[in-house]
């Protein structure tokens, strides 16, 4: 720990003949000179304050630079340090509490703002927004019109820029996961509905740059190519794969699922940006199939969809000899 706000005032490094250091005045300094050496302390204390809060924003950079941080504050401060040899309570008109406050309430509000308001959380999560936008860079990333989206959906600005810090941070704190399972399927031998999410990389990018935390929110990602009959399949009647449009169905296709009636989905803006999404993050030799569906729809493939994963997992298992 380099103690990074530790600050020492530039009162210290006067010579003592000013009589603000350590060494004071000496008890025959008249009142006049008294009230000098105090009025150079009050003048010296506004870049004293300015220096110290250099330090305390120094030492919150890796609270400003973090994602795990769900704080709104952006910009920090700290009273002038004094150990009792500056008699700095002699300048300031408030106790040590009221004073530092006092001092973070006017150093995180903007200049236009009343001093006796509360602080303006909306231009605090926007400062914090810049910071996570340059951690996104550094990735290559940008949730730019997700966040423009994002503007219709709120009415309160603060809301809106506190969801976009949300979203932002759930990305970069899933992004080694995401880098490193880009490529990856869902593992069809693992439970789908477990406490743990078993799904592809590339649901898990989706989830992430459209901010899709909420359950009725979830869509689903169907690989054509684990809809190819197996041998138990010889002896249904009926069509395996109805309304096929291609001679081959199955191959380097997939299709996702959508709710449509959730408030986000019914914007036909955000329901163009999440199909633009969808074919941005899947790799190019893949063809994509975007279905939206209403509740009903919805919940009877969710159903057949559970049933399907699980049969299709317990297959799996008995051609390797184990039982499921």
């Amino acid at each position: 720990d380099r103690q990074v706000s530790r600050y020492q005032p530039v009162q210290h490094h006067f010579p003592m003949v000013y009589g603000i250091g350590r060494a004071g005045l000496p008890p025959s300094a008249p009142p006049q000179r008294r009230a000098q050496a105090l009025q150079l302390k009050a003048y010296l204390m506004f870049f004293d304050q300015l220096l110290a809060n250099h330090y305390a924003q120094l030492a919150n950079m890796e609270k400003l630079f973090s994602f795990g941080d769900e704080t709104s504050d952006s910009y920090f401060s700290q009273p002038v340090p004094d150990d009792g040899t500056l008699a700095l309570d002699e300048v300031r008109v408030k106790s040590a509490d009221e004073h530092a406050t006092a001092l973070q309430r006017i150093t995180e509000q903007p200049l236009d703002v009343d001093a006796s308001a509360a602080p303006d959380e909306a231009s605090r999560l926007r400062r914090r927004n810049r910071f996570l936008d340059h951690l996104l860079a550094r990735f290559g990333e940008q949730f730019r019109d997700y966040s423009l989206l994002q503007g219709g959906l709120h009415a309160q600005p603060a809301a809106r820029d506190a969801q976009l810090a949300r979203d932002k941070r759930a990305f970069l704190r899933d992004y080694p996961a995401i880098g490193l399972n880009r490529g990856t399927a869902f593992d069809c031998l693992e439970r789908t509905d477990g406490p743990v999410d078993n799904i592809s990389g590339l649901e898990l990018t989706l989830r992430r740059k459209l901010g899709i935390a909420a359950p009725e929110e979830r869509f689903y990602l169907v690989e054509h190519v684990l809809l190819r009959p197996v041998p138990g399949d010889a002896n249904q009647h009926g069509p395996l794969l109805r309304a096929a449009r291609l001679r081959d169905p199955y191959s380097l296709q997939i299709t996702f699922v959508f709710p449509r009636t959730p408030v986000r989905y019914a914007d036909p803006d955000f329901k163009a940006f999440v199909e633009r999404t969808v074919n941005e993050e899947t790799p190019a030799h893949i063809a994509v199939t975007v279905a939206w569906k209403d509740d009903a729809g919805m919940q009877a493939f969710r159903d057949a969809y559970r049933r399907w994963t699980g049969e299709l997992r317990a297959g799996r298992l008995r051609e390797l000899g184990i039982e499921p």
